[in-house]
Order: C-alpha cells, then sequence, then structure tokens
C-alpha cells in the first residue's frame, strides 16, 4: 500500500488532494502531514492533521497550514497558521535555546526568498533572547493581541507589540525564570 494517495480533478477545477505521509519540498520550504490539497487556480497549498513546515531555520506549527506561491516562480510568499499556531527559531548557532512566538493564527510572509516578517494574532505570546556581540543578555516574555517579529538575513531583527500588552524582561542571570503558559 503506498504512503501517499493522490487525486486529482482536472481541467475544470485544477484541484489535487494527497493523504497519508504528505510531503511538500519546494526551495527551502520543507513540510508534512497527513493530507494536503493543491488548488492550482489560487496558488495555495493547504495542509491538514499536524502538519509542520521547516522554512531556513523556523520551525511552524498550527492545526493547519496554507502556502500561497508566487504565481509566475512558485516561490512561498506567505504562510498562515491556524489554530494552535507556533513558530520556534534557535536564539543561535548553539541552539540551545529557542525564540518562540504563539497566538491562534500566524501569518508569514516571505520576499525574495528570506523571511521578511512573522506575526501572532489572537492571545499571541512572544519569548525572546537577546543576544549582543555573541554576549547573552536576557530574554523576554511578552503577550498581546498581535506580535510581529522583523527578520533581518534570518535572525529576529525586532518586535512589535500592539494591543493589551504585557512583558517581563528578565537579565540572562535571570533569564531561566521565563516561563512559556502556552
Amino acid at each position: 500500500m503506498p504512503e501517499t494517495f493522490i487525486t486529482a480533478k482536472w481541467p475544470k477545477n485544477r484541484i489535487m488532494s494527497a493523504t497519508g505521509k504528505v510531503q511538500i519540498r519546494q526551495d527551502k520550504l520543507r513540510a508534512r502531514s497527513d493530507s494536503a490539497a493543491f488548488l492550482m487556480d489560487q496558488n495555495l497549498v493547504q495542509l491538514f492533521r499536524e502538519p509542520i513546515a521547516l522554512y531556513e531555520l523556523q520551525e511552524l506549527v498550527g492545526d493547519t497550514l496554507e502556502l500561497i506561491t508566487n504565481a509566475e516562480t512558485g516561490d512561498p510568499e506567505t504562510l498562515f497558521l491556524r489554530g494552535n499556531a507556533e513558530v520556534t527559531s534557535p536564539e543561535d548557532s548553539t541552539r540551545s535555546r529557542d525564540n518562540y512566538l504563539s497566538g491562534f493564527t500566524i501569518e508569514a510572509r516571505l520576499q525574495n526568498k528570506k523571511m521578511e516578517w512573522v506575526e501572532a494574532r489572537d492571545n499571541a505570546i512572544s519569548i525572546y533572547y537577546f543576544t549582543q556581540d555573541s554576549s547573552r543578555e536576557g530574554g523576554n516574555r511578552a503577550s498581546a493581541d498581535t506580535i510581529r517579529l522583523f527578520f533581518n538575513e534570518n535572525e529576529v531583527d525586532s518586535v512589535a507589540i500592539r494591543g493589551g500588552v504585557e512583558g517581563t524582561y528578565l537579565p540572562e542571570k535571570l533569564v531561566d525564570q521565563i516561563k512559556n503558559d502556552k
């Protein structure tokens, strides 16, 4: 029995679906789930049942994942995570701690094959660790209606937090007290 079963409706609907151990690989994006739908006319891929995506150093998970691609190049442009959405990325090359972002929904925007920003909405939580000149400086846990992380060369460059903001900054010697209350 094959691991993945694919059905297609051509040419009217231009929809293809797959079930089983579905894997998608496109340039820097790797994704897997139990089932997927490909809506060709909308440049949309939908992943269902415990989808997980890896884009460079970021890991993205949620109840469902939608990927919108560029119509001409096929490159990933936008990722939507819905329900129990989370994004993690390593703090640094040692990978001993992860920066974390969660919300009911998360949207990630890519430009020129690089992560441009990631935004969590509805009960957003972020845990972000600070480094300066390779020295650990501490960490911040924040919650808000919306949290957006901006990236520069695949590293978090800045953070925008809006609506009902609560946060705690701790210096490095106390950073282990940062709690991840999902």
